[in-house]
This record gives structure tokens, sequence and C-alpha cells, in this order.
């Protein structure tokens, strides 16, 4: 088989790649910018009839992984061109090459939590209301997850404990999140590969079977910390000094589908990766 992935830049776009290439699958990668690579093909908005042609029947699997986040952009057009302008490009493409499968990657954030949820829902509908019916859409949704150089809360955590040694305001943290390794997710995007003929679902929800409050996992890296380097840390977290973001998810819970949830991750599990994690980005910092 040969996938087309999106996002091959991004943290877990890195990460799958080197899982694929370990497991000798040809793949591709695209992007709406041009990159001198052998395996690239540029998406554009129209794209040229010897393109088509030279991929019609070339990619079983397209992987949409590419995605912008509220604070990443200056701008809110770059956000909306990123999550739902490049995203209608590429399902054209996919249409238009007779992919079988579209991966798209989602977010259980509610819609009107911010600009990056948003754009992902808008993306999202626009594809089921108008795909032609040749293409299976699968939806992969995610909560959270962590790991080496992930750019963002773990990353920023830490760089901000450690390194400009500030106290951190946060809100009481309360809300049950679904937090995993990025390991786990790359292993559970390859599971689904493998064994799509035996996948009905349009949705599948990736990540743990373990789900605990935010707090919990803050609490988890600071015992971490204290085990590495003996700090006081817990005077610089400031729980409730923030209010929680307007229509966040609270204390509803989230849990990966069954057919994952035997294959992936105990508690134990869990814990381990998350201290194993820990370790090797404070020894990048220390």
């Amino acid at each position: 088989m040969t996938i087309l992935i999106s996002g091959s830049s991004g943290f877990l776009g890195k990460n799958l790649i080197k899982k694929i290439e370990s497991n000798n699958i040809k793949y591709f990668i695209c992007s709406n910018r041009i990159k001198k690579r052998k395996n690239f093909i540029h998406i554009n908005s129209t794209a040229k009839k010897t393109t088509i042609k030279k991929y019609k029947n070339k990619f079983k699997y397209i992987i949409h992984l590419a995605t912008l986040y509220d604070n990443e952009v200056d701008l809110d057009i770059d956000i909306y061109n990123a999550n739902i302008i490049f995203g209608i490009k590429l399902f054209k493409f996919a249409e238009e090459t007779n992919a079988k499968y579209f991966f798209n990657l989602s977010t259980v954030l509610s819609p009107n939590l911010n600009k990056y949820s948003f754009t992902k829902d808008v993306f999202l509908k626009h594809i089921y209301n108008f795909n032609k019916g040749k293409i299976k859409i699968i939806n992969l949704n995610l909560d959270i997850m962590f790991g080496y150089k992930d750019g963002r809360f773990f990353d920023n955590f830490l760089y901000n404990l450690l390194i400009l040694n500030k106290t951190i305001k946060l809100s009481k943290c309360n809300q049950f999140r679904n937090i995993s390794p990025v390991d786990t997710i790359v292993n559970q995007i390859i599971f689904i590969l493998k064994n799509i003929n035996s996948i009905g679902s349009k949705s599948i929800n990736l990540g743990s079977r373990y789900e605990i409050r935010l707090k919990e996992f803050i609490w988890v890296i600071i015992s971490e910390l204290k085990n590495i380097n003996n700090d006081n840390y817990n005077r610089k977290l400031l729980f409730g000094s923030l209010p929680n973001r307007l229509n966040e998810r609270k204390f509803d819970k989230f849990t990966c589908d069954k057919i994952l949830m035997k294959k992936f991750q105990s508690k134990a599990d869990f814990i381990d990766s998350l201290r194993q994690a820990v370790q090797i980005e404070i020894k990048n910092y220390l």
C-alpha cells in the first residue's frame, strides 16, 4: 500500500513517518507549499491533469494531519486557509485520484471553544456533506498527546519551570482529559491501517483507556521533576488563578475505541510512558 500524508512536519506527522518507514510502507507527503523532496506532492486548488493522471489509483490511504492552532497564527485567514481550505483541496485531490480512504485527524474539543476547534468542525462537516460516495471518510478523534518536542503544553510547561523559572497561572484543571503518549497514537493509526477491512466505523477515538483530571497529569510531571531536580515546584503552580475557557469540557470522559483498548495501554503503561517522556525532556533542559 502507498499512503499520502499531510502535516508531515508536525509533531504527530514526524513520529508517524518514522513508524511507517520502520514498517517499510511506501508513502508520499503533501502540502500547499512547494518543497524540494523526492516523494512530495504540491496540493493546490487546480491540480494539473498531468498530476492527476500521474497519481491516479496511486493512494489507497490519505492521512490528513495538517492543522494550525490559534496561538500559531497572527491572522484569522491563516487558520481558515490551513484548517478548511487546504483540507478541501486535499479531499478534492483524493476524489480525483480515486483514493479509497480519507483519514481526518480531528479534535474532541467543542466547536465553540476556539478558532482551531471551530475550523476543524467546519471542514469535517464539509467533506461529509459533499462526499460523492467514492471515498470512505474515517474521522480520528484525539484529545491530548504528549512527547519529546511536542511544541505545546508539555514543552511549554517544562520550559517555563526549568528555564524561565516562572510561576504558571492555571485554571483549577478539574476537567477529565484523555492524555496519551504520541507513540500510542502512532501505533493505533498503524493498527487501523493494517486492519481497515475489519473496521466499519466512520469515527474512531484514539488515545488511552485511562482518563485523568488535568491537575493529576500536572502533578505526575511535578513528581518526576522532583525526583530529578529537587526543587519546590509546588509554589510555582497557581491553580485557580485563571477561569476555565468558555465552552470547555469539564467532567465528561473520552475513551479510545474498544478495538484499540484491548490492544494498547494500561494505566501502568500510561504512567511509565509519561515518566519516560518527562525524563527525556528534562535532560534537554538541564
